[in-house]
């Protein structure tokens, strides 16, 4: 056991309330033997559960549960919201334990409008609540809006899988309390939280931790009960931990081995395929021969462009697998699903990116082999769109192999953007570069044919840009990419 003598501190619980009576005094009866003296919860308990919060000594951190708002939430409300607030802001008033309320829990906070929004329901609020105010953050640098609150919240997700690179608190946040939250990999080890710990106390910084993880530490490690006793209550202790080696999570492994298995797919089919050996240096060496051999129905084989077409599919799903991975923290995930949860498959943030862009990119490609299909009169095969279709999508093998690379090595969010637009516009051009080649074999209304095939298929990607980008959808990934 390595010893550290720590300064005085607080160590807080932000109280997930079970539905169980039973076990929820049994959790608050622990609380109290800890000298834990700060509980935030963001669901009111019943009457049993209150009489228990307002008898004993806790403070409690009253949350209103409204999650990760825009500015549209505060500037155009619905009657739910101000009815939900307005509980909330009647119940926790009425219980002399509640000494904070919450407003709101990661928030566009760093837009002008979003403070500006706020300032009438604040003033409400103060007008019926007389303790202090605070919201929830994911950054503890200083912003417009802090001067309408008391103190904020700052949850830190630490991460990484050595001491030395974790993310403690800011030297200029002095009286934000901040929530621990350590990522999987360094959920089951004590020696970050005395890293963390350590530079909270020198700051008198109150620390808030989950209540499962202090649970499960406790269980693992009961001498830690005491640890947290004593931090709450005398000045100066030390505090003992295990000697833990912290292992590092192998992060992207599923995504390594799908990118193996894709190009391993790839040397089978140039190894057993003449037809695709030759066709994959004459489309790009030879595009015009090329055209014609498929045209002409020199080219009968569609197996190799069909594997193509499945390895580009799958391509997709790791091409938003990667761009989130590095884009997005596990706030910012939050963030997003909770915004559109229909894309949350499984549970899993990362499984529901990559089934995203694997589902889009299959529903994608269906649309245009078909619309190709049935719009050029002078193509009589399918095979003939499928040939010409797949090749130019093999570029992508390239950039999404450079995307996992970067994903897996470094941290290069400039350069993972820049090859995601690469991506897709590869993508988006392989139905325009199709569409023109089938049309040279068109002997009459070739312009009808640019009408209804490529000037659609391009009025439909502005339009649906436009839906997209007037809505609310970039709204939310900027807030989860604040988040992050």
């Amino acid at each position: 056991m390595a010893n550290q003598c720590i300064a005085q501190g607080t160590i807080g619980v932000k109280w997930n309330i079970p539905d169980n009576p039973d076990q929820a005094f049994s959790q608050l009866k622990t609380f109290d033997s800890l000298n834990v003296s700060v509980i935030e919860i963001d669901k009111l308990p019943d009457d049993q559960i209150w009489a228990v919060l307002d008898s004993l000594d806790f403070e409690v951190f009253g949350q209103v549960p409204v999650y990760f708002p825009l500015v549209s939430t505060f500037s155009e409300p619905d009657s739910s919201l101000i009815n939900l607030i307005s509980k909330h802001v009647r119940v926790y008033s009425s219980h002399p334990s509640v000494g904070a309320l919450g407003l709101f829990r990661y928030g566009a906070v760093h837009k002008a409008a979003f403070d500006s929004t706020l300032r009438p329901i604040i003033e409400q609020i103060r007008e019926e609540f007389n303790g202090r105010l605070y919201y929830a953050s994911a950054d503890a640098a200083p912003v417009a809006i802090d001067e309408q609150f008391d103190f904020k919240i700052v949850e830190k997700h630490v991460n990484g899988a050595d001491a030395a690179e974790l993310t403690n608190p800011d030297s200029s946040s002095i009286t934000t309390p901040y929530l621990y939250t350590p990522e999987s990999d360094l959920y089951e080890y004590l020696n970050p939280f005395k890293t963390f710990l350590a530079d909270a106390s020198e700051k008198d910084i109150t620390v808030l931790v989950n209540p499962d993880w202090l649970f499960d530490m406790l269980d693992k490690y009961p001498e830690f009960a005491g640890t947290i006793e004593l931090y709450n209550s005398e000045a100066e202790f030390i505090f003992p931990v295990p000697s833990e080696q912290i292992k590092r999570s192998t992060k992207h492994s599923l995504i390594v081995l799908l990118l193996i298995m894709i190009w391993g797919l790839f040397a089978v089919n140039y190894h057993l395929s003449p037809v695709y050996r030759k066709s994959l240096v004459r489309y790009f060496s030879s595009h015009v021969f090329f055209v014609e051999d498929v045209m002409n129905r020199h080219i009968r084989s569609m197996g190799p462009s069909i594997i193509v077409l499945i390895q580009n599919v799958l391509l997709s799903g790791i091409c938003i697998y990667s761009l989130g991975s590095v884009l997005f923290s596990k706030l910012g995930y939050e963030a997003l699903f909770y915004h559109y949860p229909y894309l949350l498959l499984f549970g899993n943030p990362s499984l529901s990116l990559f089934l995203t862009g694997f589902i889009f990119a299959l529903i994608l490609t269906l649309v245009c082999v078909i619309w190709l299909r049935i719009s050029n009169k002078s193509v009589t095969q399918t095979r003939q769109v499928l040939n010409l279709y797949a090749m130019p999508l093999q570029i992508n093998f390239i950039i999404v192999t450079v995307m996992t690379a970067l994903v897996t090595t470094a941290n290069r969010p400039g350069v993972l953007v820049f090859l995601g637009l690469l991506f897709a516009l590869t993508h988006f051009s392989a139905f325009i570069t199709a569409a023109l080649d089938t049309s040279r074999y068109l002997k009459k209304h070739k312009y009808l044919f640019y009408t209804l095939s490529i000037g659609l298929y391009c009025i439909l990607w502005i339009g649906a840009g436009v839906w997209l980008l007037t809505g609310k959808f970039p709204k939310v990934i900027q807030l989860a990419l604040s988040l992050s």
